[in-house]
């Protein structure tokens, strides 16, 4: 008689455990669904920008902390960010709480100076002037600043996660702009770096990130698409598509067009430049979860 009870009660108990893993189950694709939005509300400013989701990917939001924690190590120290986006078949991983593989992430980030500037289309045009004029003189300085910008990234990165990535910034190469018109600047560029896994092994990284700095609504922001060292071409046609709809979504009404037609306000344009390169660069170090977080679970 005491057998069977024991029986009967550990049945429960299992019937229990089973009934609070779908519970537990049941939260989460409560937490995932909403990240399947079509579109993001972002504030640049005192100025609301509406940002589509590019075609199969999702946004990044709170919910997801470590993937969230993680990407915003990623940002420039010089930059904000507004929002990431990853692909949509990283929600298997998501949903068993492990890191995703987050090679081709995507964001919105500007640089943290221009973020309440009212900026014309005089500014934007000589922003764009100087990226055509002095974009050697610019890499050789993103050059000098990214060891120090890396040991700030390895410190980030070991606090956070309990790893020790030791990065090293080995090698930025700049395209030269391939798409250009009164509202967008775009360029590509190849970064090389250098890390340890998780195993102590030294591993070199090559990635592509194509960078589109976008003009509307007064204000100036850029766009990051990461993919690998062999998906130029993806990261230029993603960006290309993501850009047209940002723009479409976000038309300059009658009283900002006449702001965007005032004079040059003037601004410190290398800064920006080298934010929107540096950007790049940190993009490119996207590529590393693949090694630090391999089956690392989520809280």
């Amino acid at each position: 008689m005491k057998l069977n009870d024991e029986l009967k009660a550990l049945k429960l108990q299992r019937v229990g455990i089973n009934y609070m893993e779908k519970i537990i189950f049941f939260f989460l694709q409560l937490l995932v669904t909403p990240l399947l939005a079509d579109e993001v509300d972002i504030k640049i400013g005192d100025t609301s920008i509406t940002v589509p989701s590019p075609n199969g990917f999702l946004p990044v939001t709170g919910n997801m902390f470590m993937v969230n924690q993680f990407l915003e190590n990623m940002v420039a120290p010089q930059n904000i960010r507004f929002i990431s986006f990853i692909p949509e078949q990283t929600l298997p991983a998501i949903r068993r709480g492990e890191m995703p593989d987050l090679t081709h992430n995507v964001s919105v980030q500007t640089e943290k100076d221009v973020v309440n500037a009212t900026i014309t289309k005089a500014d934007f045009e000589q922003f764009k002037k100087l990226m055509h004029a002095q974009n050697d003189e610019l890499v050789n300085q993103v050059e000098n600043e990214a060891p120090g910008l890396m040991d700030k990234f390895n410190k980030g990165i070991g606090n956070d996660f309990n790893v020790n990535p030791d990065v090293n910034f080995k090698g930025f190469i700049m395209l030269p702009a391939h798409d250009e018109s009164d509202r967008l600047f775009a360029f590509s560029s190849y970064v090389n770096l250098s890390a340890r896994t998780r195993d102590g092994t030294l591993t070199n990284l090559l990635g592509t990130v194509t960078s589109t700095c976008l003009f509307t609504k007064a204000k100036i922001f850029f766009i990051y698409v990461n993919g690998t060292s062999k998906e130029l071409q993806w990261t230029r046609q993603v960006s290309k598509d993501w850009a047209a709809a940002i723009l479409a979504a976000n038309p300059s009404d009658a009283a900002t067009i006449v702001k965007e037609s005032a004079f040059p306000v003037g601004f410190n344009w290398n800064r920006v430049f080298l934010s929107a390169l540096i950007g790049g660069i940190f993009g490119g170090l996207l590529g590393l979860v693949r090694y630090l977080f391999r089956r690392k679970k989520s809280n």
